[in-house]
């Protein structure tokens, strides 16, 4: 659309609107450290879209870049990359380490990935169309992401009541799969869904990965898990539904054992 940025480690972004003819700044002060920048695509004259930048921290922008505030993240370590997916606007990701972190509109963050090695350098989503995100290590490795995390809805029955399903195969060496089902209640809108999650902890009950963190429509749905970068051992996948507009709250969880 004509808008470009680009970051600095000098408590500045510079900005431009005429293709780079000329160029203007602004301050992400007390950040100093601005190298990444992400901007939500936007459709032509709508100035809703937000932005974020990072380096040590992260600053977020809901006016194209006029001003911005600090916003909470997870990890240690310099962000190297955000990224955002074209086709679920409100989902965002950011690189740290050797881990990739997901959130909801630069809020909310989860640990979604954990690369088996290699230290994480940049991440790139399509602009338009597919959904497809790509993020590359310092090994030559790359991860890609595809889209809804590999969920899959199963039946376009809608179910009677919330239920998350013993996880198949289990034990399992290191794939399995989880089911689950949202019904359609009360603070459940079958257009807007309700925001659910799926989260994996160890023994501990440490979060090892978030698998689900998404807005979905009442229905059963499917979602794969691999545990090919894990240990062997127990572990816990909890199923959690909330509508912070409603009065929903409700959460499960079970039992899985990883043999390798």
């Amino acid at each position: 659309e004509g808008n470009i940025w680009f970051g600095t480690n000098n408590s500045h972004i510079y900005y431009s609107n005429s293709f780079g003819m000329f160029w203007s700044l602004q301050a992400t002060s007390p950040e100093v450290n601005s190298s990444v920048v992400w901007f939500q695509f936007l459709l032509t004259g709508d100035a809703t879209g937000y932005g974020l930048t990072s380096g040590s921290g992260m600053l977020k922008t809901m006016n194209l870049g006029v001003t911005w505030s600090s916003v909470s993240t997870i990890g240690s370590g310099v962000i190297s990359g955000i990224a955002g997916s074209a086709s679920e606007m409100n989902k965002c990701w950011y690189s740290r380490g050797n881990e990739i972190y997901v959130g909801l509109a630069g809020l909310n963050w989860s640990l979604q990935y954990t690369a088996p090695n290699g230290i994480y350098k940049h991440m790139s989503n399509n602009q338009t169309g597919s959904s497809n995100v790509w993020a590359v290590r310092d090994n030559g490795g790359i991860s890609k992401y595809t889209g809804t995390n590999g969920i899959s809805i199963i039946s376009n029955e809608i179910p009677e009541k919330f239920s998350l399903s013993q996880n198949y195969p289990n034990p399992f060496n290191p794939a399995t799969r989880i089911r689950f089902s949202i019904p359609l209640s009360r603070g459940v809108s079958e257009g807007r869904g309700v925001l659910t999650k799926i989260i994996i902890y160890d023994a501990l009950g440490r979060e090892v990965q978030t698998l689900v963190n998404e807005n979905l429509s009442p229905g059963t749905y499917e979602v794969d898990f691999n545990g090919s970068n894990l240990p062997s051992g127990v572990y816990y996948y909890m199923l959690e539904v909330s509508d912070p507009s409603a009065p929903l709250r409700v959460t499960e969880t079970k039992k899985m054992v990883l043999i390798k």
